[in-house]
């Protein structure tokens, strides 16, 4: 259990973190291959799913990639001497994306390389314009006086979708002889914390940190339309620590001494695709389509 006092509230909570099973959306066809034990909590699953490409390009399947699970839930008390004290702070889950690179390998040694521009510092995963992974709650007056709740649940399992076919060009994907998918690398890196906000001192503290990783290497065999994991044990990893921080009164000369990203924007402003000489902003699939990073911040 952490805790730590800031602005004169004393705040106590624990982050609990469970893996679970593969989230699957809707309108999904033709289930190929899942990790050993099939859909079971801490595995990867994998689907095959025909794609809009977008820009006059013909249809196209994909290999869709979804990671485990992570579930994260917690109960804030706070003790506030005032009423007052407490009415501008809310509690949620706030995540940073440290790096996410996406890496699919074709025949005749092409690769198609995407990533999370990161080279302005992690990035906030979330929506556009929220500091807050997804939202907020706001704390209840508890029986005891003086006393104050709030709980928190979110999840995540990140994806990762590559064509089956690529031409090895970014800007014309399907163009000429396409070569045949064969296997994926990358990783992508979280850090979640468990936070109390208060919005109008600029105010944030953590009771919970969770580093967390995804490993998408793997082959596919374009035979079977199978994709293996290289280690079924590497797919996911976490590492969970409660400790109690806080950060008061926040500027933007304070940017650097926080360990999450303040930034506002949503991640997938910082997608980019390899064109073979440089960088290119593109869309989650890998898609040129010019986007960059908004350099706004919540301070």
């Amino acid at each position: 259990m952490a805790k730590t006092t800031c602005k004169g509230v004393t705040f106590t909570g624990q982050l609990t973190v469970t893996v679970g099973v593969s989230g699957v959306a809707g309108g999904v066809q033709n289930l190929v291959s899942a990790a050993p034990g099939g859909n079971q909590p801490g595995n990867a699953l994998c689907y095959k799913r025909s794609r809009d490409a977008g820009g006059g390009w013909p249809k196209h399947e994909t290999l869709w990639l979804i990671s485990p699970e992570m579930q994260f839930s917690a109960t804030i008390t706070a003790v506030a001497p005032n009423p007052t004290d407490i009415a501008n702070w809310e509690v949620g889950i706030l995540q940073t994306i440290t790096r996410c690179e996406r890496t699919a390998l074709y025949s005749n040694h092409i690769a198609r390389r995407v990533r999370l521009d990161t080279s302005f510092g992690g990035l906030k995963d979330g929506s556009n314009g929220e500091l807050y992974y997804v939202g907020s709650s706001d704390f209840q007056a508890a029986a005891t006086p003086n006393t104050y709740t709030a709980q928190v649940y979110e999840s995540d399992s990140p994806n990762f979708e590559a064509p089956l076919t690529y031409s090895g060009n970014a800007a014309t994907p399907f163009a000429g002889w396409p070569q045949q998918l064969a296997a994926t690398e990358g990783r992508d890196e979280f850090v979640t914390f468990l936070a109390a906000v208060d919005s109008s001192t600029h105010s944030i503290v953590t009771l919970g940190r969770c580093v967390w990783v995804v490993d998408w290497r793997g082959s596919f065999d374009r035979k079977t339309k199978t994709w293996t994991p290289r280690d079924v044990a590497d797919i996911l990893d976490y590492n969970l620590v409660n400790l109690g921080s806080a950060y008061e009164d926040l500027t933007n000369q304070d940017y650097g001494k926080v360990p999450m990203s303040l930034f506002l924007s949503e991640a997938e402003e910082a997608f980019q695709i390899y064109d073979g000489a440089a960088w290119q902003g593109c869309s989650p699939r890998g898609m040129i389509d010019g986007r960059h990073l908004t350099l706004t911040r919540w301070v």
